[in-house]
């Protein structure tokens, strides 16, 4: 009887260190990960860095905005009922008209690859 309390108290202290001991050990001993980025493809941009205090400027739209993609000087807006939506942001003090590309559908997600625009609708 003594040696099977032993055994189960062994297997409960094996099975926390499984789920507890063992994962934040290695969580804890991991350096800082770089994430490496390729000089050719200017939107794979990561910033790591806490965001500072800025002013906000926006421009207003006919939809809602479910999904952005920003490419050069340009934000792709996935609109919702509005379709795409395009607004030149060269100047960002002074954002461009929207100008809108309508959708069959509901436009809910945008993406940019070479000269073409991919949208979820």
């Amino acid at each position: 009887m003594q040696k099977l309390k032993k055994i189960n108290i062994l297997l409960f202290l094996l099975f926390m260190s499984v789920l507890f001991v063992i994962p934040n050990f290695l969580t804890n001993t991991q350096p800082n990960t770089q994430i490496p980025i390729d000089d050719n493809i200017p939107i794979d941009i990561f910033n790591t860095r806490t965001p500072q205090e800025s002013l906000v400027y926006y421009e207003d739209t006919t939809g809602n905005a479910y999904g952005v993609y920003v490419s050069g000087d340009y934000a792709y807006i996935a609109g919702n009922s509005s379709g795409l939506i395009v607004i030149d942001i060269s100047d960002p003090t002074n954002p461009g008209t929207p100008v809108y590309k309508d959708t069959t559908g509901s436009s809910h997600g945008v993406y940019l690859s070479g000269n073409y625009a991919y949208i979820a609708d």
